[in-house]
Formats: structure tokens, C-alpha cells, sequence
């Protein structure tokens, strides 16, 4: 039986394609259980799992810190607009991992806390449509404001996938909802 170039060239790319697919899969589950570790020592209630960017206009970065604490070592600095995951909070401080390390040109790697109204996210806002905060991290809780979408926010706390967020424009304080945050400090999101 012959086979042609093409198809076998087919079969080789989908081959590669999925392997590609299975490595991600791995490196994400690697990730997880690595992220996990400090995340599981916090309380349910304050365990996050979403992402914001840095807000921090200092030219020597923010400062990540082993625990959070003011008095606790700098163990690495971001620059303004570095994407991170959002893993948890203590008090007024946010535990966190960098998104993609390597494409955003980061040394820092691992885990760490950092200041909250440090980071911050934009609203969405789906056809320029005013974006909901509310009272609460739940769709059942009031609707304490709302704000113009791709309003710049910094952050107040987190639980779950929902962020606490203040304004700076209207100086609104609330939660906003999963669907509505954009962590990608150059787009829209939309």
C-alpha cells in the first residue's frame, strides 16, 4: 500500500498538533499543582483564581514579596502592565503568579504577594454597555453602581473568580463579575 507525501504529512502534522495539545495540558496541570500549595493555606473564602495586570507606576517595578508583609524580603519586581493570575488574598495584600513569564519578558517566577490596589483590571462592557458592581461576589447580591466600560480599576480583593474593584473615575467600590473583568492591560477585551 502507498501512501502519499501529502497524507503523510497530514497524519505527521496532527500527530505533532496533538502532542503539542497534550504538553499544554500537562504543563497547565504542573502549574495548578505548584500554584496550589500557598493558595491552599488561605481560607476558602479568600482563594482567587482570575487575573489583573500591574497599576504600579513606579519605575522600579512592583515589589513581590515571600510573605505578605511589608517587612518581608523583595524576592522579585514587576513592571507596569505585567499580566498575573490572581490566586488569593490576605488582608490588603494579593498572592500571585505571573500569567506568561517568558512571553512578557519576566524574570520573576513562582509565586508571591503584592500590595492589592497595585493591580487592577479594565471593565469589558459588550457593546459599550454600562458594567454592574455589586454588593456582594454573587449575581443574586444588589447592584451597588455602575461604570463605562474599559473604566481602569485597581483592586479592593478577590474571591473565586470575582474581583472587588474601585473606580478610579467614579470611585464606585464593588464587585465585578467574572465575564465583564479584561486582565490584558493593551486590549479591550471585547
Amino acid at each position: 500500500m502507498m501512501i502519499s507525501a501529502q497524507r503523510l504529512q497530514l497524519v505527521f502534522s496532527s500527530s505533532i498538533f496533538i502532542i503539542c495539545g497534550q504538553l499544554t495540558a500537562l504543563a497547565a496541570e504542573i502549574k495548578v499543582t505548584q500554584t496550589s500549595q500557598l493558595q491552599q493555606q488561605l481560607q476558602p473564602e479568600y482563594q482567587c483564581l482570575t487575573q489583573a495586570y500591574v497599576v504600579d507606576p513606579s519605575s522600579r517595578g512592583l515589589n513581590i514579596r515571600r510573605k505578605p508583609n511589608l517587612s518581608e524580603k523583595i524576592i522579585g519586581r514587576l513592571s507596569k502592565n505585567t499580566e498575573v493570575n490572581v490566586l488569593g488574598m490576605q488582608g490588603e495584600w494579593i498572592l500571585i503568579s505571573v500569567v506568561d513569564p517568558i512571553s512578557q519578558k519576566v524574570a520573576f517566577r513562582g509565586e508571591g504577594w503584592v500590595y492589592r490596589s497595585l493591580l487592577g483590571v479594565a471593565a469589558k462592557g459588550y457593546d459599550l454597555k454600562p458594567v454592574s458592581l455589586y454588593s456582594q461576589p454573587s449575581f443574586r447580591s444588589k447592584v451597588v453602581g455602575k461604570i463605562s466600560p474599559n473604566t481602569e480599576t485597581t483592586l479592593l480583593g478577590c474571591s473565586g473568580k470575582w474581583l472587588k474593584i474601585q473606580s478610579s473615575k467614579t470611585r464606585y467600590q464593588g464587585w465585578l463579575e467574572p465575564n465583564q473583568q479584561c486582565a490584558a492591560a493593551y486590549t479591550s477585551c471585547s
